[in-house]
């Protein structure tokens, strides 16, 4: 009798901490919600008690997105090793997408646009971020994801405060757009390639790409959504720390496109899963439709490098 109540508190007890874990899991399966990159800019200066600067907006939506990776619901969760992080794929490759385009970016930042044409000397926080944000997003230990990410953060917030106090360099010319445009319009490609390749059909993808597993699909879909999410943030700072380039070239509206291109693969899923069906089946084919979204915002980032080349 004994025996039969234990057995009876232990399933109980199994299948409580399943349905808790399984909630929680739920609850955190949520990306965050866009935040308005000129206000977060002016205010994060304000704070700082610094004037505006070319470079601030984008350095400061930088930081902006490195909290919300950490601030969201469930915080950062690709490194997680406990339950219910460690079984969950989706957000952690949202996550992934995001942290793509930091790196992207704070390679540019170190590389080119805090450099003259003349003196090639890297800025001192960009490298040390730059190093920060280059290890594997999935590290837990020696050294920790999350712990790397926050130092690199903080790199960047002594960057942004140098370039308040006009003593950092950010040098907003078109040659410098055009450069981080075409690492951005590789990344668009490689998403589009992986999508494409992920069809329920026929199709076998673009190029010699081969099929990608139906258990990975969902995988290349968060990935395509994070970094979306990141290029809607880091185009909108781009619109302001790059304005004198986009009047000159009267290339705004192009950017605009890829803008809305962009914001509209952030609608919400009518379905908890990613569903990959038949491209005239009767389930809908989200990547497919991912896939749309992405294809039409490289198109115009690449119009927009074309007027970039003109004199």
């Amino acid at each position: 009798m004994t025996e039969s109540i234990t057995s009876k508190l232990v399933i109980s007890a199994v299948f409580l901490a399943a349905l808790f874990f399984a909630g929680l899991g739920f609850y955190w399966d949520k990306e965050p919600e866009p935040f308005n990159v000129a206000d977060k800019s002016a205010a994060m200066m304000s704070t700082l008690k610094l004037s505006s600067a070319p470079g601030t907006a984008i350095t400061a939506t930088m930081i902006t997105m490195v909290d919300k990776l950490f601030t969201k619901r469930g915080g950062y969760i690709a490194n997680d090793v406990m339950l219910p992080g460690v079984l969950m794929d989706n957000i952690p490759s949202w996550e992934y997408g995001v942290i793509i385009q930091i790196r992207d970016m704070t390679r540019l930042l170190k590389d080119k646009m805090s450099q003259s044409s003349t003196e090639k000397t890297e800025d001192r926080d960009l490298s040390l971020a730059d190093a920060r944000f280059g290890i594997e997003y999935t590290s837990w230990a020696m050294p920790n994801a999350e712990s790397e990410f926050h130092e690199g953060n903080g790199y960047l917030q002594d960057y942004l405060k140098r370039l308040g106090k006009n003593n950092a360099h950010f040098y907003a010319s078109a040659e410098n757009l055009h450069d981080w445009l075409s690492f951005v319009s590789q990344r668009l490609e490689n998403l589009s390639i992986r999508l494409e390749s992920t069809r329920g059909d026929s199709n076998h993808g673009k190029g010699k790409h081969s099929r990608i597993s139906r258990m990975k699909v969902d995988n290349v879909f968060y990935e395509a959504r994070g970094s979306a999410w990141a290029l809607v943030h880091l185009l909108k700072a781009a619109e302001i720390d790059f304005m004198p380039v986009l009047k000159d070239k009267n290339i705004r509206q192009g950017l605009d496109r890829a803008i809305a291109d962009l914001e509209a693969s952030q609608h919400e899923l009518g379905s908890p899963i990613v569903l990959n069906g038949d491209t005239f089946g009767v389930l809908a084919n989200h990547s497919l439709q991912m896939d749309a979204y992405i294809s039409a915002a490289n198109l115009s980032i690449t119009d927009v490098k074309h007027l970039l080349e003109k004199n």
